[in-house]
C-alpha cells in the first residue's frame, strides 16, 4: 500500500521542512509554547488533511536523517512519507544499515530527523522541546528492543515499575500496575526473580510488559525475537498480534523477513528509502503454529487485562 501524496501527506514545501522551522524559531513568536507551535506548524508546512473520522497516529513526510562519521555524512534515511493508521501491526523489514532502526527511533522521539516533518497524533514532533518528548516517551510509547536492557540485579517487577517511578506514581501505585502486567504476560509467579533466572524468552517478556505499564498508543519493537529460538519468537509474536487486535499500534523492524507474514502490512527499507510498501495478503497467526499454547498466549487472547491496561485512544 504504497502512500499517495494527494491522499494522506501534506503538499510538498517549496523549501525544507527543516529550513523552514530555523526560520520559524528565529522569529517573533509568541513565548507561550501552544500558541508558538500552532503558528509554527501554520508556517511551516499544511498539516495533513482529515480524509478518515479518525486521522493516522503516525505521518511522516520526506523525512532524511544524517550523521556525520569522521570527514563524511552518511544518510541512513532518505525521502521517507508514510502513514500509520491507528490499530495497524506493520513490519519494517530490509538489510543491516538499511535505516529500519533510525526509522524507529525516530518515531519513538528518541532523535530527530535533519529533514522533513512528523506527526504522532496530529502533533508536529519536531517542534517539540527536549522535556515534551521525554514526556512523551514515557507517557505514550512504548519500546522493545533486541536486548531487553534489563536491570540485572533488579526483579522483574522492579524492572516493570521504572517507566511507572519516572510518571511519578506512588511506590504502591508502581507495584499493583506491575504486578498486574506482569501476570498478563504469564510472570506473575515470578515476580521477584532477577533477569539471570529467567530464560530469554521470559526476560523479553519482562520488557515487554515494562513497555505496556504506561498504556501506551504505540509499540515500537526492534529486533524483538532475534536473540529467541523459534518457539518463544512464536510466543512473542502471539502476545504482539493478541495486543494487536486490542487496537494497539505496533511498528516491528527486523532483518527476518519471514516475520512478515504476522502483521497487516510489510514495508520494506534498502539504502534508507521504501522500496515497497504493500498490505499483508494473508495474514498468519502465530498462536496456530504452536503445538501447546502457552499461558502468556492464552491470558491475552481471552483478554484478561488489568482495568488500567487500555490502549489509549485520545490524541496526545
Amino acid at each position: 500500500m504504497m502512500i499517495h501524496d494527494e491522499q494522506e501527506l501534506p503538499a510538498e514545501p517549496a523549501q525544507s521542512v527543516k529550513a523552514q522551522i530555523r526560520a520559524t524559531q528565529s522569529s517573533k513568536l509568541p513565548i507561550d509554547e501552544e500558541e508558538t507551535q500552532k503558528k509554527a506548524v501554520v508556517l511551516v508546512t499544511t498539516q495533513p488533511q482529515r480524509l478518515h473520522a479518525t486521522p493516522p497516529l503516525i505521518v511522516v513526510r520526506s523525512l532524511k536523517k544524517t550523521y556525520q562519521e569522521k570527514t563524511t555524512n552518511r544518510l541512513a534515511l532518505n525521502d521517507i512519507s508514510l502513514h500509520v493508521e491507528r490499530g495497524e501491526f506493520v513490519v519494517v523489514t530490509g538489510p543491516s544499515g538499511a535505516g529500519k532502526s533510525t526509522l524507529l527511533h525516530i518515531l519513538g522521539c528518541m532523535t530527530q530527523p535533519s529533514d522533513g516533518a512528523y506527526w504522532l497524533a496530529e502533533s508536529m514532533i519536531n517542534l517539540f522541546p527536549r522535556d515534551k518528548l521525554a514526556t512523551l516517551r514515557n507517557q505514550h510509547i512504548g519500546f522493545i528492543f533486541e536486548e531487553p536492557g534489563l536491570f540485572p540485579r533488579v526483579s522483574a517487577l522492579k524492572n516493570v515499575a521504572q517507566p511507572l517511578l519516572y510518571a511519578g506514581f506512588s511506590e504502591a501505585e508502581q507495584k499493583r500496575r506491575a504486578q498486574k502486567v506482569l501476570e498478563v504476560v504469564g510472570l506473575g509467579a515470578r515476580l521477584l526473580y532477577t533477569p539471570e533466572r529467567l530464560s530469554a524468552g521470559q526476560r523479553q517478556r519482562v520488557a515487554l510488559a515494562r513497555a505496556l505499564v504506561n498504556s501506551p498508543s504505540l509499540l515500537l519493537a526492534d529486533e524483538p525475537t532475534g536473540n529467541m529460538d523459534i518457539r518463544s519468537g512464536r510466543e512473542i509474536i502471539a502476545v504482539l498480534q493478541a495486543l494487536n487486535q486490542r487496537k494497539l499500534t505496533i511498528v516491528l523492524a527486523t532483518q527476518n523477513v519471514d516475520l512478515a507474514v504476522y502483521a497487516k502490512r510489510h514495508v520494506i527499507l534498502r539504502d534508507g528509502s521504501i522500496v515497497s510498501d504493500e498490505p499483508v495478503s494473508s495474514t498468519h497467526m502465530a498462536l496456530d503454529e504452536l503445538e501447546q499454547t502457552p499461558p502468556v498466549v492464552s491470558i491475552v487472547k481471552d483478554k484478561v487485562f488489568p482495568a488500567h491496561v487500555q490502549i489509549q485512544e485520545e490524541t496526545l
